[in-house]
């Protein structure tokens, strides 16, 4: 079998010659799948040069009929030959290929702005309205060097679809319960995860919101920020330029947004994930301000080496705020090599799954994603900006961003509080 592909506005057309039977089936999967996973969603497949098609063939075109049509793509047969339309004419498969040429051009999704900013190709959708979220913090930086359940503040906190929550923090019926088991946590859109780090099952487990069910989790330190993200960034990397790292993609968050400080979530396919994530329950310390010390920190925490993950998909969420921005300094870390960006950032990380074309919504996607599959990992992205060895930025492909301004006064006066002057 002889496979060939031509893109021209917006729409990929393959050709395909030989047999379509059960052997060159699964190469035609393989392509179809891959061209999918690159961010086809018009795809047009020229069968006339195709002398016979078996059955295994016909389930290959309506198994991409379908995946396109969950992505609010297109996918059409045109010019087959004449065994092929005979078989797709007799199984009744012409009611869901069109059997015809068409002219068709992909177009811009309606309602959205086009750009090219930092190396990236954007559709941008925003919502008429647009109320910044606010955030407040739980905890502090000193809980993860804390000893003793009475120095420790843990606050369960409730996890509807309008929150955006992360940091440390575990599942389980109390405090105590929760000990042993303090992690890597986000919530998004009814969906919490959680990275356990207790020697039983040491692994990442999940809540979704489900009718009155709302999930919630016991916070030993983080952020919790309410309110919605009214702007979708769709993007996806120039040609020439394969990867975009965390740093670019939080920077066109911040410059579209229009403000100092944003909370996202971010869906995409991953081309690398660097980060670390913890090996043991912080209340589980003996003495008070040991937890980063050497040589006990390898066994507290892992760190990637290089990047990981990639070719899966991450949910990531998190703040960003401009460089100078004070307000959440003990929350935030710098970003990327120059430190120009300020920001904390946790990632879930799941099988791989394309996602639909144009506006779609936050709190459809991110459960949809968790359907039949469980996460693989939850960790703390960083940028690894030591010379030589380091890793870099995480970097991804193409995927999805709801974002929008944060309100932090509620967190300024609290450290206004705390320490009796304006930060």
């Amino acid at each position: 079998m002889d496979i060939r592909k031509q893109l021209q506005d917006g729409i990929l057309e393959v050709r395909v010659s030989g047999r379509l039977d059960s052997h060159w089936s699964a190469q035609l999967t393989s392509e179809l799948n891959e061209v999918i996973r690159e961010g086809a969603r018009h795809i047009r497949l020229n069968m006339a040069d195709v002398q016979f098609m078996s059955s295994t063939g016909m389930r290959v075109l309506l198994s991409a009929f379908k995946q396109l049509k969950a992505l609010q793509g297109s996918f059409l047969v045109t010019e087959p030959s004449d065994q092929v339309r005979s078989v797709l004419e007799l199984s009744g498969f012409e009611k869901l290929l069109s059997l015809k040429a068409t002219t068709q051009t992909a177009e811009k999704a309606p309602g959205s702005e086009k750009l090219l900013k930092n190396g990236l190709i954007i559709d941008l959708f925003r919502e008429s309205s647009v109320e910044p979220m606010r955030c407040r913090m739980v905890g502090h930086p000193d809980q993860i060097e804390s000893s003793g359940e009475s120095e420790l503040t843990i606050e369960e906190v409730s996890l509807p679809r309008n929150v955006l929550s992360l940091g440390i923090a575990a599942f389980g019926n109390d405090a105590a319960d929760c000990r042993g088991r303090f992690g890597e946590f986000l919530a998004a859109a009814g969906v919490a995860a959680c990275r356990a780090t207790d020697e039983e099952s040491g692994a990442p487990d999940f809540l979704i919101a489900s009718g009155p069910f709302v999930p919630r989790a016991h916070l030993l330190y983080g952020a919790v920020c309410t309110g919605d993200l009214s702007i979708l960034i769709r993007f996806e990397t120039e040609k020439g330029n394969p990867h975009a790292g965390l740093t670019a993609l939080m920077r066109t968050a911040l410059d579209v947004a229009q403000s100092e400080a944003v909370g996202f979530v971010m869906v995409a396919e991953s081309a690398g994930l660097i980060g670390a994530s913890l090996r043991q329950s912080p209340p589980l310390l003996k003495e008070r301000g040991t937890f980063f010390s050497h040589p006990a920190l390898r066994r507290r925490l892992s760190f990637t080496p290089e990047r990981v993950h990639k070719r899966d998909l991450a949910i990531v969420a998190g703040i960003v705020a401009a460089p100078g921005n004070a307000k959440m300094a003990p929350f935030l870390r710098p970003l990327g090599a120059d430190q120009t960006l300020l920001g904390h950032c946790h990632a879930v990380v799941l099988p791989y799954r394309p996602l639909p074309m144009g506006s779609i919504k936050l709190t459809d996607t991110i459960p949809g994603l968790f359907e039949g599959v469980s996460p693989q990992n939850v960790m703390h992205l960083l940028s690894d900006d030591r010379d030589i060895v380091g890793g870099g930025d995480s970097e991804f492909v193409r995927g999805a961003i709801w974002c929008g301004p944060l309100d932090i006064s509620e967190q300024n006066r609290a450290l206004q509080n705390e320490s009796g002057a304006a930060v």
